[in-house]
């Protein structure tokens, strides 16, 4: 008999949340890269590890590909590909295929993002235009496919929790590798095929509308894309989020427009991709731990 492989080591990497005046709670993460500590926005909306060129620490190997990637707040960042060593906390170091940002611009038909006014060396990510404010990079974990590849499975991670602060006085939680134990009282929603999204609804006494639905660590309140303004709970109304298939699927409650809840809603145009789709931004890490399993491709939500 051979025997077992080593369990994954089981990693906890601090979530710190940032806040600039009334601007919106961001959130990052320490990475290191090529042996140097880089602060970067923790973003479960995208997918890779990118970096402002002028901060990418040297010693990675350009691999000759140009990737780039497009937000719902309008930035599109472009750049080449670069081979570097990363560790996540005390996980061994590895090799991550890296954007490293050579370009950013706002999307056509965005007249204004947070690249607007700034060249790269004083460009931000998740500025809200203010100088001075915003990351030098970016970790996208969240799961869909990416030609750059995600970050925490080059490293040998197959599934991870978030868990956000809720105020500036906590500290959350980014665990890579939990335990069988740490994991098994989730409850698991399946992702739709080729996406980072899953069924999510929205309902109130006046409003009832489902669509596929991303949750985002990166988007500060409720977007509806493809929308008209009639389908938005007025502001202050109490509101039913619930993620998966069935009259059983977690649910959880809101107050349209209340921004400590991650309840401040918009209706924004319609992705190219989807004629009608919703972001819950970050109310869900609010109120859930939120697991990522990579291999079965599940959300996986418990009471916090």
């Amino acid at each position: 008999y051979g025997a077992q492989p080593p369990a994954p080591e089981r990693v906890e990497l601090p979530v710190h949340r940032v806040s600039a005046g009334n601007g919106p709670p961001r959130f990052s993460v320490t990475v290191t890269i090529n042996g140097q500590p880089v602060e970067a926005a923790l973003d479960t909306g995208s997918v890779g590890l990118r970096v402002v060129g002028s901060a990418l620490p040297s010693g990675g190997r350009e691999t000759g590909q140009t990737v780039g990637i497009g937000f719902n707040s309008g930035v599109q960042l472009s750049g080449r590909v670069v081979r570097a060593r990363v560790s996540f906390g005390d996980l061994p170091e590895a090799t991550v295929a890296l954007q490293r940002i050579d370009q950013a611009t706002c999307r056509t038909g965005v007249p204004r993002c947070d690249a607007t006014g700034s060249d790269m060396s004083s460009f931000r990510i998740m500025s809200e235009g203010v100088a001075g404010q915003g990351f030098v990079a970016i970790l996208g974990i969240g799961l869909r496919p990416e030609r750059l590849g995600h970050p925490l499975e080059q490293a040998g991670v197959t599934r991870w929790i978030v868990e956000l602060p809720r105020s500036a006085a906590e500290t959350g939680k980014l665990i890579l590798n939990p335990t069988d134990a740490e994991v098994a009282g989730y409850r698991q929603v399946a992702l739709l095929p080729d996406k980072n999204e899953v069924r999510g609804c929205i309902r109130s006494e006046t409003h009832e509308r489902c669509a596929p639905t991303m949750i985002d660590s990166g988007a500060p309140g409720i977007t509806l894309f493809g929308a008209d303004a009639e389908d938005l709970p007025a502001q202050g109304t109490e509101a039913i989020l619930s993620l998966g298939e069935g009259d059983d699927s977690p649910s959880m409650t809101v107050t349209i427009g209340r921004r400590d809840q991650g309840g401040a809603a918009r209706i924004r145009p319609a992705r190219p991709d989807a004629p009608t789709s919703f972001s819950f931004g970050i109310a869900p890490y609010l109120h859930w731990s939120i697991l990522y399993d990579s291999r079965a491709r599940t959300l996986g939500v418990s009471d916090r």
